[in-house]
C-alpha cells in the first residue's frame, strides 16, 4: 500500500503564540517563560554495555537454564525502558511501573565455546508464538534474544543467533546464521545448545547459550586478539510494536526506543555523536556542476560520508516520492551497525539545487514510517519520532532545519530551530515536502524543496564550485520490537590457578588468599553474591600489586553472609507519604529547589506550588489531613509562581527571570 503525503503551504492555524497554554488534566498552567524541549535519545541508538573481562572456566558450563555456577560472573544490567514514578493513566506505562523489565547478560569462554547466560525480569516468561523453523521473524512473537557476534579482522562476518522459547517456556528453539545475507541453519549440528527455565515467580526466566568457537572464528578457537563485539537484540513479549506506539514521548518513559545517527561529518568517529552543534564537525557538502560519489567511510559500526556533491537540477525534481528520477551516483548511503543489525537502520540523501531552490531527496528504513507524535508548533520534530534534521553553514551563517510527517495534523512539517530565520515555519514561504511509505510498510521516501531566499535571503544560492559545512541527522522512532544492548568484550586469559571451595549457604561472598601468619595478600573477590554448592574461582597467581607469589603454602579464606538489606527509617526535608515518587501519584512531596509559595484551594483540596522542580513536582495537591493526592513536574526554573482556582480548573502563573546554577 502506497501513502502520499504533501504540502507547499502550513496552515495558519499553528499559533506561535509568546504566551502558552499547558494542560495536565485539570491544571492550566501559564508559562511566561520560554519552553525547550529536548530529547534524551541516545546518540547513536544503542545502549553500551561495559563488562570486565569475561573469565576462563575450567570445566564446562551446564546448558540447564540454572544460573547458580554463574553467580561469581560479573554480568551487565540492560533494562529496556524505564518508567519513572509518576502517576500515569497510560495502561502500558502503569503495567512497566509494576512489572518492571529487565536482562542481565553474561558471557564466559572455554577453548571449545563461548556461554551466555541470560536472567530476564518478564512478567509473561517463556511468551513467544514464533515456530522454530521461522528463526527471520521470531521478535515478531513474543521474548527471546538474537546474538550478534564479530571478532576483529579483515573480512570476518558476524554470527547471527536467535535464541526464543517455544511451548510456553517448555523448550527452546536456536538458529544461527553467518554474515547479513547467510541462510539460516541448526547449529546443535555443530555443538551449539540452549535451555531456558521460568522463575519460580513466573516473573521471569533464565537463558543459557552455548556457540562453539567453529562457528565464530575461522580456526575454531578463541581469537587470538581475545577482543569480540557482541550486540544482544533483546525482546520482551509484551513491549510489542503496538504497545510502544501507545507509549507517550515525555519525561515518563526513558529508555532507548529513540534512535538517531549522522550522515555527512568531518571525520568518521563523529557518525554516532548525535548533536553538533558547531559546523566545525560537520562535513563538507560540494556544490558542483554534475553529480558525483560521495567520500564514503565504512565499518562494522557504521555507513555514512565525509563529503559529498549536490550538483545542479537540469530541471525542478517532481517531488512526488519517487527517487527514480533523481542522479543515483549522487545519493550518500548510512547504516547503523550494518554488520550486526544489517538494514534496519539505514538508507541514502541525495541534494540537489538550481538558483530559486535547495531539493534533497531520502529514503529512509523504519519499522513503523512516519510515526511522530510532534506538531510543526513545536519545532521539535527531532523529538517525535522518524524525523530529518540538516545544518547548513554558508561561511557566515548556520541554519538548522528539521522535516517530519506530523501525524496530529496529518501533513508535512518542516521548521527552522528558534533565531535561525524570522519565521521558521518553511512551508509557509514557498518550501514544499512530500513523503510516500514503501509497499512494504518497512520505510519511507522523503523529498524537500526549499527557496534560497528563505534560508539565505542576504546571499541566496551558491555559486558552483562553493564548498559548504553540511551535516544530515537522521532520527528513528524506534518502534522495533527488539531493544539492542552493544557490549565489547576483552577475554580474560587463562587463569593459572584456580581455588575450590564448599559454600554451606547462599550469600555475599569475600575470597582472600593470606600467608599463614594471616598477611592479605589478594583479594579473589569481594562481597559476590554466590549461590551454596561447590565453587570455583580463577587466580593468575599475583599479589594486589601484581606481583608473582612465590612458591608456598597459603591460606584461604572465605567469608559468607547474608545479603545487606536497608531498613526505612526517617526521610528529612520531606513529609510526603511515603517521601519517595509512587506510581499513584501519592508518595512523594513538593520540588527540591524552592521553598512553597503559592497555594490556593477548592474546599475540598489544597493547592501548593513551588517554583522549581528539577525533582519532584512543581504543584501538588493534598487533602484535609495534609496527604499528597497528585502532582505535575515542571522543570522550568523562574523566580515566582501564583496559583487561582476557577471553577473546576486550577490555573498557574509562572514568572520572572529563570533560576540557574
Amino acid at each position: 500500500m502506497h501513502h502520499d503525503y504533501s504540502a507547499n503551504r502550513q496552515s495558519s492555524q499553528d499559533g506561535r503564540l509568546v504566551l502558552c497554554v499547558v494542560r495536565f488534566a485539570t491544571v492550566v498552567m501559564v508559562l511566561l517563560t520560554t519552553l525547550v524541549l529536548a530529547g534524551r535519545a541516545v546518540a547513536g541508538g544503542i545502549i553500551k554495555g561495559t563488562l570486565p573481562p569475561i573469565p576462563f572456566v575450567t570445566h564446562p558450563m551446564a546448558v540447564s537454564g540454572n544460573l547458580q555456577r554463574w553467580s561469581g560472573i560479573a554480568g551487565v544490567h540492560y533494562v529496556p525502558l524505564e518508567a519513572s514514578l509518576v502517576h500515569s493513566s497510560v495502561p502500558a506505562v502503569r503495567e512497566l511501573q509494576e512489572h518492571p523489565h529487565a536482562v542481565d547478560l553474561k558471557l564466559c569462554y572455554n577453548a571449545q565455546y563461548l556461554y551466555a547466560a541470560l536472567d530476564w525480569q518478564d512478567p509473561h516468561p517463556g511468551v513467544n508464538s514464533t515456530p522454530a523453523d521461522d528463526p527471520a521473524h521470531w521478535a515478531q512473537g513474543g521474548g527471546g534474544v538474537e546474538l550478534h557476534i564479530l571478532t576483529a579482522g579483515t573480512g570476518a562476518k558476524a554470527l547471527h543467533g536467535a535464541c526464543w522459547p517455544i511451548d510456553g517456556g517448555r523448550a527452546v528453539a536456536l538458529m544461527a546464521r553467518k554474515g547479513e545475507n547467510g541462510h539460516w541453519f541448526n547449529p546443535s549440528k555443530n555443538g551449539a545448545a540452549a535451555a531456558v527455565a521460568i522463575h519460580d515467580n513466573h516473573l521471569g526466566y533464565n537463558q543459557v547459550i552455548r556457540i562453539p568457537w567453529s562457528l565464530i572464528t575461522a580456526d575454531g578457537k578463541p581469537p587470538a586478539a581475545r577482543k569480540l563485539t557482541v550486540m544482544a537484540d533483546c525482546a520482551w513479549s509484551d513491549l510489542t510494536t503496538a504497545a510502544l506506539k501507545s507509549m507517550p514521548f515525555d519525561f515518563g518513559i526513558m529508555g532507548s526506543r529513540h534512535l538517531t545517527y549522522s550522515l555527512l561529518t568531518a571525520r568518521k568517529e563523529l557518525f554516532k555523536r548525535g548533536y553538533m552543534p558547531s559546523s566545525s564537525s560537520w562535513g563538507k557538502l560540494h556544490f558542483g556542476t554534475v553529480p558525483a560519489a560521495p567520500q564514503r567511510a565504512a565499518s562494522a559500526q557504521g555507513i555514512s560520508a565525509t563529503a559529498m556533491t549536490a550538483s545542479q537540477a537540469k530541471t525542478p525534481p517532481a517531488m512526488n516520492g519517487n527517487l527514480a528520477s533523481w542522479p543515483q551516483k549522487g545519493f550518500a548511503d548510512f547504516a547503523l551497525a550494518p554488520a550486526f543489525l544489517g538494514k534496519r537502520y539505514s538508507g541514502k540523501i541525495a541534494v540537489q539545487y538550481d538558483q530559486n531552490n535547495l531539493y534533497i531527496a531520502a529514503h529512509i528504513t523504519s519499522a513503523v514510517p512516519l510515526f511522530n507524535q510532534m506538531t510543526q508548533a513545536t519545532q521539535a520534530g527531532f523529538w517525535g519520532g522518524d524525523a530529518l534534521q540538516l545544518r547548513l553553514n554558508d561561511g557566515l551563517q548556520s541554519v538548522n532545519l528539521c522535516g517530519w510527517f506530523d501525524m496530529g495534523r496529518h501533513q508535512p512539517a518542516l521548521t527552522a530551530d528558534a533565531g535561525d530565520l524570522k519565521n521558521p515555519f518553511l512551508l509557509e514561504q514557498g518550501a514544499k515536502e512530500t513523503f510516500q511509505v514503501d509497499a512494504n510498510g518497512q520505510g519511507y521516501t522523503q523529498e524537500i524543496a526549499i527557496p534560497w531566499k528563505v534560508l539565505f535571503p542576504k546571499t541566496g544560492a551558491p555559486k558552483p564550485g562553493a564548498n559548504w559545512r553540511a551535516t544530515f541527522q537522521i532520527w528513528w522512532a524506534g518502534l522495533a520490537p527488539q531493544f539492542t544492548l552493544d557490549v565489547p568484550v576483552k577475554l580474560a586469559p587463562p587463569a593459572v590457578l584456580a581455588v575450590h571451595y564448599k559454600l554451606p549457604k547462599s550469600g555475599a561472598v569475600t575470597v582472600g588468599v593470606f600467608t599463614r601468619s594471616g598477611q592479605l595478600l589478594r583479594w579473589i573477590i569481594r562481597a559476590q553474591y554466590q549461590y551454596a554448592g561447590e565453587q570455583t574461582l580463577p587466580w593468575n597467581g599475583l599479589d594486589q600489586y601484581h606481583h608473582p607469589i612465590p612458591a608456598g603454602q597459603y591460606m584461604l579464606k572465605v567469608l559468607y553472609h547474608p545479603p545487606l538489606t536497608l531498613t526505612y527509617k526517617l526521610t528529612l526535608g520531606n513529609s510526603g507519604t511515603p517521601p519517595w515518587p509512587t506510581a499513584n501519584g501519592k508518595g512523594d512531596w513538593l520540588g527540591d529547589e524552592s521553598n512553597p509559595q503559592g497555594a490556593a484551594t477548592d474546599g475540598k483540596w489544597v493547592f501548593l506550588a513551588s517554583p522549581c522542580a528539577e525533582k519532584g513536582s512543581s504543584i501538588i495537591a493534598v487533602n484535609r489531613h495534609g496527604q499528597r493526592q497528585w502532582g505535575v513536574g515542571g522543570s522550568t526554573a523562574p523566580r515566582c509562581v501564583s496559583l487561582a482556582v476557577a471553577g473546576k480548573y486550577l490555573y498557574a502563573l509562572y514568572s520572572g527571570p529563570m533560576l540557574t546554577d
